[in-house]
């Protein structure tokens, strides 16, 4: 770890967010601890007397100084903290007349529209307050609610309800998990008990939300069927309005589900892309030029998925990567990839518990400490042998392609499976399958949906494009199916604790970093990750 001293800022870090949520800290108390175990630190550095003390001692006082600090900003970043969030001018289960703005896109359920909103004003029958702090909406299924968008302003009158709890030790607790996040209450809205009086510019999020609809308006007309256009909609800007049950179960089974869940795969396809189309500026000593033009590809994209939490965490990651790639930082991964986790942490420490986050750079993570070793276990086919046998040595290197694809799947899956099993119960034991078979179609899936999204303004060429999107979705349908039938394509209620699931992490951490070690390598010299993407 000595090439990657983020990764030691960031676990300790962590490890003072997760604390507040078993113990009550006061922020003041907080911050002096925090500063007289700084200003230890300090004297430690320069106090010749001091630095003669032994290395662990300074090690220990530095981290209890990062879990001071990710105890702090849990506490500087406690939205209920605020005296003007409404639950300190409400009562739970009371009912009130409320002023709401949208803040995302309506998400469809079985009976009604899941819509985030912000609370702008509370009141009851004579008095309104103005107020701040999220609350979710569930708005009757009808036309209205569904052509809602961000920005929209609501006047509304509801019942503000607390989020269900487990009901039983162990189980998942809803209510806390939206605590968490910012949500402390939750309100049902019948048809006639809200109705829609303006609209708020929403600046650049805003500008993002309306591209997004404007790109999925030009995939409706593409003339795809239905389930196709919904996985070309959630494949390119992470749109799953028209996503349907029967094609997410089949991508669930098959342990590919994530590529319709637009995320740091997707980002990292953009990157790969343009660097690829860049290869001959980079030939040319066009290295800033390149690595510019990846920021900018992977920003747009962002903002064409309406810049989603879990797009936006890609973006952040994979704009570090590039600039690390740029200033000659590339084999630090655990690095770069700790700069990315503790940047978005300092922003909203809340973020820990979200699901997105966790797999992201769970994944991320795995392939930093297990790729390497994994494709270590076949040699590369040594140039030398090119002049022997030029088709033999082809074909070695493209099944070793093949098997470094089967090394970064099977890295990414370890990486993600404590989360896995924790969140979901469940395993997929024919996912290096599908990966192998699937993934490497994500690349040219996005290619194609982005060009059809280009080209409708030319219905001719657009009609072509189309149809070539069709056969490849038809391709990935026809795996999907495949390994969906397959005897035991998944394995159901798994039970994992949170304990198991910290012994199954450090399992294979342990193992990582054995395996690291055995192959005379430090755990940070990984190769960059820009280039496994």
């Amino acid at each position: 770890m000595k090439r990657a001293p983020l990764l030691n800022i960031l676990l300790p870090f962590v490890a003072g967010i997760i604390a507040t949520f078993h113990f009550t800290f006061a922020l003041l108390p907080t911050l002096l601890v925090a500063a007289g175990l700084l200003a230890a630190v300090v004297a430690m550095t320069f106090v010749p007397a001091l630095r003669k003390l032994h290395h662990s001692l300074f090690q220990l006082t530095l981290a209890c100084f990062f879990v001071s600090m990710g105890i702090a900003m849990v506490a500087l970043r406690d939205p209920y903290a605020d005296p003007q969030h409404y639950i300190h001018h409400t009562e739970t289960d009371g009912r009130y007349r409320m002023r709401l703005l949208v803040d995302d896109t309506p998400v469809e359920r079985a009976r009604s529209y899941r819509v985030r909103a912000r609370m702008l004003q509370v009141g009851g029958a004579d008095t309104t307050v103005q107020t701040c702090g999220q609350v979710m909406l569930y708005l009757r299924k009808d036309s209205l609610a569904a052509a809602l968008c961000y920005g929209d302003l609501l006047e509304a009158e509801g019942q503000l309800t607390l989020p269900v709890t487990a009901e039983r030790p162990g189980e998942f607790d809803y209510r806390e998990y939206l605590w968490r996040k910012g949500f402390a209450r939750q309100c049902w809205l019948e048809r006639d008990r809200w109705q829609r009086v303006g609209h708020r510019n929403g600046g650049l999020m805003g500008w993002s939300k309306a591209l997004q609809r404007r790109l999925v308006g030009r995939l409706q007309q593409s003339g795809l069927p239905h389930a196709q256009q919904g996985i070309a909609e959630a494949l390119l800007l992470g749109w799953r309005g028209d996503l349907e049950e029967e094609t997410q179960a089949q991508f669930r089974d098959a342990g590919i589900l994530h590529l319709l869940c637009v995320s740091g795969l997707h980002v990292g396809i953009v990157a790969a892309l343009i660097g690829m189309a860049c290869q001959p500026l980079r030939r040319r000593g066009g290295q800033v030029a390149t690595a510019l033009l990846q920021l900018a590809g992977i920003w747009l994209f962002v903002a064409m998925t309406g810049m989603a939490p879990a797009t936006l965490r890609a973006g952040v990651m994979f704009s570090l990567f590039v600039m690390a790639r740029l200033f000659e930082r590339s084999n630090n991964s655990f690095n770069t990839l700790s700069a990315a986790a503790l940047l978005l942490l300092c922003i909203r420490p809340m973020l820990i518990v979200d699901t997105g986050f966790q797999l992201s750079f769970a994944a991320v993570f795995g392939i930093a400490l297990l790729y390497q070793p994994f494709c270590r276990l076949i040699p590369l086919p040594h140039p030398k042998n090119r002049s022997k046998n030029r088709v033999l040595y082809t074909l070695r290197q493209q099944a070793y392609r093949l098997w470094q694809l089967a090394c970064l799947s099977t890295a990414a899956q370890l990486g993600t499976l404590p989360f896995t099993l924790y969140h979901f119960h469940q395993l997929t034991p024919y996912f290096l399958i599908a990966n192998i078979s699937v993934v490497p179609l994500a690349g040219v899936l996005v290619g194609t949906t982005l060009l059809l999204v280009l080209t409708t303004p030319l219905p001719l060429v657009a009609q072509g494009v189309a149809w070539l999107l069709g056969q490849e979705l038809n391709i990935v349908e026809a795996i999907t199916r495949w390994i969906q039938q397959l005897p035991g394509a998944v394995v159901d209620n798994v039970y994992c604790d949170m304990v198991t699931a910290a012994l199954i992490a450090a399992w294979i951490v342990t193992a990582g970093v054995w395996l690291n070690r055995a192959e005379k390598s430090d755990l940070s010299d990984g190769s960059d990750l820009s280039d496994r993407s």
